[in-house]
């Protein structure tokens, strides 16, 4: 059943990832800062039908590759770095994926799978 605690994670100086099999809570947060995060949202099972990631990227960048289906709302902020959401096939009823946050010379990328 899902759960409304928030997953945290963090790369500051390095690198983190989430992919393969996982489950995408409501809910996630992650900070960035002079290092790289990845989140493939193509083999994970959404908890819900909305997944708001929040970030705060400093001096580093974000890669987020979504499937087919799933949506993208851009609503972060970007000062002196920015994020490019491109390649999104989204489908009615299909899961939202929410970026939110804040990104100072940095970048955050979510892509689908180019057609």
């Amino acid at each position: 059943h899902p759960t409304n605690e928030a997953e945290t994670t963090f790369a500051i100086f390095a690198g983190m990832e989430r992919a393969g099999a996982w489950r995408a809570r409501r809910h996630l947060s992650n900070l960035t800062m002079f290092g790289g995060s990845r989140f493939d949202f193509r083999g994970a099972t959404f908890e819900s039908d909305v997944c708001e990631l929040t970030v705060f990227c400093a001096f580093g960048g974000v890669e987020i590759r979504v499937p087919d289906g799933v949506n993208v709302r851009n609503e972060t902020v970007a000062v002196f770095g920015g994020t490019d959401v491109k390649h999104i096939h989204p489908a009615p009823g299909a899961p939202t994926i929410v970026l939110k946050g804040l990104v100072l010379f940095g970048g955050v990328d979510a892509k689908g799978d180019k057609r």
